[in-house]
């Protein structure tokens, strides 16, 4: 009995731990939102604003099956007081255990203002 509730506790902690579907986030300057099927899944704080903040986001729990629509978001916050107002926003996408792809994108010294500055978009399939 005991060696049964240990192998299925095992289990949970491995699949809470190893996420099979993830997406890691860093360089997060200033507000980033991660929404799967119209429900916002995540949000920073605004005293996470910062570049060297990573965050993964396991997706596991909020995939279905079939085609899943994900937007991540990434909104700049105004700065009166600054000479500029820089952003950017790097990601890495995991998927069925193994990377899959990154992104890394940020401002060019013209496009330096409040807003929502990159929306990205993309159908998770799951089968």
């Amino acid at each position: 009995m005991f060696l049964i509730i240990a192998t299925i506790l095992n289990l949970f902690n491995t699949t809470t731990q190893n996420p099979q579907n993830k997406i890691v986030f860093y360089n997060i300057d200033d507000f980033v939102t991660l929404e799967i099927n119209d429900l916002i899944i995540y949000q920073n704080k605004s005293n996470e604003n910062a570049p060297d903040i990573y965050k993964e986001i396991n997706l596991d729990p909020h995939l279905k099956e079939g085609i899943n629509k994900v937007i991540i978001r990434l909104r700049n916050q105004p700065c009166d007081d600054c000479p500029y107002n820089p952003w950017s926003l790097g990601f890495e996408i995991h998927k069925k255990g193994d990377y899959f792809d990154e992104y890394f994108k940020e401002s060019n010294g013209e496009d330096e203002t409040d807003g929502e500055k990159i929306v990205w978009t993309y159908d998770w399939k799951i089968e």
